[in-house]
């Protein structure tokens, strides 16, 4: 069965707002230690959510959408995030995925798949995403950061990059 592309891009959208941002439970996949791994399922959809921290909390990752067991759309992110800042990227992330609107519906509401252009926190922390300009869910890149409002620093980010292989 062929997929429309909003299809993909609604399910994307859907399965994030029930994913990492959300606190679901991660599993390893036995093949790969050290792995972590969220798997969504859901209208002929699975998105694998797979990543790996390393040392000096840097971390990398792919998230994965298949159709009919075909690659259809994938993301891949890498930086480095302190462990104490994740629930505040967590909560940036969520700000964006819970939006009523499918990204690309609009382009100037594309977010490169992450949160939102800027996102403050109460904890002294900023959330900020560099978008690429001309990025769409089909083909996008971009950076996003958390700065310490007080110390002026980045103090963790990922750069990402996607496609639709459809």
């Amino acid at each position: 069965m062929m997929y429309g592309l909003k299809d993909i891009e609604q399910f994307f959208f859907d399965a994030m707002r029930i994913g990492y941002a959300a606190n679901p439970k991660e599993t390893t996949l036995i093949d790969l230690p050290g792995s972590k791994v969220i798997i969504i399922q859901d209208r002929g959809f699975k998105m694998v959510d797979l990543w790996f921290v390393g040392g000096n909390d840097k971390s990398a990752g792919s998230t994965m959408i298949f159709a009919d067991n075909r690659l259809v759309w994938k993301m891949d992110y890498r930086g480095q995030y302190q462990k104490e800042e994740i629930d505040f990227l967590k909560s940036a992330l969520r700000a964006e995925y819970n939006k009523d609107y499918v990204q690309s519906a609009a382009p100037e509401f594309f977010r490169g798949c992450r949160g939102p252009l800027l996102f403050l926190g109460s904890n002294g922390l900023a959330y900020t995403n560099n978008v690429k300009q001309g990025s769409t869910f089909y083909q996008f890149e971009g950076r996003e950061e958390i700065v310490s409002r007080t110390a002026g620093l980045v103090v963790g980010h990922h750069d990402y990059e996607g496609i639709l292989l459809q």
